[in-house]
């Protein structure tokens, strides 16, 4: 678990050896916030630490269309109004990386949206203490044995959403 000269903008490169389970480092915890016991500060840092760790962002979102035409029809709307070239796999279409159209129903209600992250494992784990479940029969694995991707149990907003490994 290194400590020394860890930081916010470095922090990712130590995390991405699998050998290291944890780092810390005195940006997330200045003396002065504990000399004032300013444990708001405190948290708002060890926060924003987990969250950089974790790396979450918007990966695509996935629409659900109901079969190949639709696929194809959604995904050209893409191209045609802003320049998403498609890009047509076996079970989708994606136009430039943003946006999925699937070419049947899969999970969520209207479609998916994919939350990238740095590491699947880790950011299961930070979630699971959050009370998130998921879908365990959905996780895809790398050919190293890393996860890939997960969903979660719950939709949001008629979304399924999943973590996908983008590191």
């Amino acid at each position: 678990m290194p400590t020394g000269g860890i930081n916010a903008s470095n922090v990712c490169d130590y995390l991405k050896n699998d050998r290291i389970i944890a780092c810390g480092g005195t940006w997330m915890v200045p003396a002065d916030a504990i000399a004032r016991d300013d444990f708001d500060q405190i948290r708002k840092l060890t926060q924003e630490a987990v969250h950089t760790m974790l790396g979450f962002r918007l990966a695509h979102v996935g629409i659900n269309c109901a079969d190949l035409t639709e696929a194809k029809d959604v995904a050209k709307n893409f191209e045609d109004i802003f320049g998403f070239a498609a890009n047509e796999n076996p079970g989708s279409i994606f136009s430039a990386g943003y946006i999925e159209s699937l070419k049947a129903p899969y999970l969520g209600t209207k479609g998916h949206i994919a939350i990238a992250v740095n590491s699947v494992e880790r950011a299961v784990a930070y979630l699971n203490k959050k009370g998130v479940a998921f879908n365990e029969e959905s996780t895809v694995y790398m050919a190293d044995g890393k996860i890939k991707a997960i969903y979660m149990e719950k939709e949001i907003g008629g979304f399924a959403i999943h973590l996908v490994r983008m590191a």
